[in-house]
């Protein structure tokens, strides 16, 4: 064995390990959303203690084996904590500012592909706004709530930059991208020439017992090997940089423990201070914010990725449900809230309702958390109520901004209707387009109409439905193909004859 682990510490030599303890925090995963709640103001309450036991033991917050955590999303983790313990908010407050706890992620943990692309950046606009609020002093360039979904479309490096962040973390999917020869760390340059630094790698792991036995001063070497072929290998063939992210945590996970089924208490920090003592590679805790600094010392090294890194998703976590799921649901919002919105800032001498919106836009970012697909039935009927009840809001809004912009376009009083092009570049529609009768007396449905724009032209239209009643034709739903200008509207005008 000696000379197998002369040749590994070898290639340790000059190496960081950076162990980064982390609960990955689902919406819902084989429990109940209360289930999740309680579990992560216990975590979050057990982290406060761990780092508050280390101080009054007197370690130093700069020591290796002085304990770090993060959490990666407001809505899922945080909020619950905020919620149910006031009393100890300004002292998980008082953890980010000194650095010893980081915030690292958005609103909610959207995975991409279940909802609108909208709604994956306003989840990190209001992810960092409601950060900066509770957490003034957090340092909030490290995006990291991507870990658990397939990361690889070319605009990501984009929206993440123009979001603040510098740094990006992700997982999936791993094996694929070894075989493409992408590192572990990364420059990722996207279409646009964003570059936004990225550290992968999964973000479970050291939850095992094997990792800090507690007879490991005797069979010190064979841990040394173990945690080599098992943990470290595959990490140091991959990463460029003399850095290591050892993630130790899974779903949640509670710090410093095994795993969820035992919760089992594992002695890292033990661990952390005999591999400070016995090896010449270093070893520490560390939040991504100082994970990402230490890769920074090495960015010149880093390859640069251009593109998709990955055209693919991970499939095992679709759409369930389909029309009766969420999916759609959350789809049409996103779409019903951002007509909303570009209708809202077209509107003269009418202040804009941003608080509703942005009620609107959290309530769906709720609804679209990660792993909402597996919901218990109770669970699954809150979020499709207030998915619901969000897009019957959305579309009152949209209905409410479409009646005053149409009372302040000049029309002739035949107009019958005005059409709003919310998209950014212009276009020809077919169009619902209901004409309903009230002068009974002049039949005007028995006779031929022509339809008209707003430019005077002539509008193709299609009869799909009539109402009729006692000989008398009171309306008809037809379908228009109507010309419409790049965020702008038309009128249609009803003749006879």
């Amino acid at each position: 064995m000696a000379p197998l682990l002369d040749e590994i510490r070898k290639q340790l030599e000059g190496y960081t390990l950076l162990v980064v303890p982390y609960c990955h925090a689902d919406w819902a995963w084989g429990h109940t959303r209360r289930w999740h709640e309680l579990r992560y103001i216990k975590v979050i309450d057990d982290v406060l203690d761990i780092i508050q036991a280390q101080e009054q033991e007197g370690v130093p917050a700069d020591a290796p084996h002085a304990f770090r955590w993060y959490a990666d999303c407001y809505r899922t983790e945080i909020a619950p904590y905020q919620e149910a313990r006031p009393e100890r908010f300004d002292e998980l407050r008082q953890r980010v500012a000194e650095g010893r706890v980081a915030i690292c992620g958005g609103y909610a943990n959207i995975r991409v592909n279940h909802a609108e692309g909208e709604a994956f950046i306003r989840s990190m606009i209001y992810g960092r706004r409601i950060f900066r609020e509770i957490f003034p002093e957090a340092n909030l360039t490290v995006q990291s709530d991507l870990v658990d979904i397939s990361v690889g479309h070319p605009q990501l490096p984009q929206l993440v930059t123009q979001a603040g962040y510098d740094n990006l973390q992700f997982w999936r999917s791993h094996q694929a991208l070894n075989e493409k020869g992408i590192p572990q760390q990364f420059v990722w340059e996207g279409l646009d020439g964003s570059q936004v630094l990225c550290c992968r790698g999964c973000y479970s792991g050291l939850a095992g017992r094997n990792y800090a036995p507690e007879d490991r001063s005797e069979k010190w070497d064979e841990l040394v090997q173990y945690w080599w072929e098992s943990l470290l290998q595959e990490k140091h063939e991959h990463a460029p940089s003399k850095m290591l992210w050892l993630q130790h945590g899974a779903d949640d996970s509670r710090p410093l423990r095994m795993g969820k089924t035992t919760d089992e208490p594992l002695d890292l920090v033990g661990l952390v201070q005999d591999w400070t003592e016995r090896e010449s590679s270093s070893i520490r805790f560390a939040t991504p914010v100082e994970a990402f600094w230490e890769l920074q010392k090495e960015r010149d090294r880093l390859p640069v990725i251009q593109g998709t890194i990955d055209p693919c998703d991970v499939s095992h976590k679709a759409a369930l449900l389909g029309a009766r799921g969420l999916w759609r649901l959350r789809s049409e919002c996103v779409r019903a809230l951002l007509t909303a919105e570009t209708l809202g800032v077209l509107l003269p001498e009418t202040p804009f309702p941003e608080a509703r919106h942005e009620r609107l836009w959290k309530a769906l970012l709720r609804c679209s958390c990660h792993a909402t697909q597996w919901l218990f039935q109770d669970d699954f009927d809150e979020h499709e109520a207030l998915a619901k009840n969000t897009l019957f809001e959305a579309k009152q809004l949209h209905a409410e901004s479409m009646r005053t912009l149409a009372g302040t376009i000049r029309t002739e009083p035949n107009s019958v209707a005005v059409f709003y092009n919310p998209l950014p570049y212009e276009r020809s529609v077919a169009v619902p387009l209901r004409l309903s009768f009230v002068e009974t007396d002049k039949d005007n449905a028995s006779k031929p109409i022509r339809l008209r724009d707003g430019r005077g032209r002539e509008v193709a239209y299609q009869v799909t439905d009539e109402m009729a009643h006692a000989g008398v034709r009171w309306e008809l739903d037809t379908l228009v193909q109507v010309h419409l200008p790049a965020c702008g509207w038309n009128v249609v005008s009803l003749e006879e004859g």
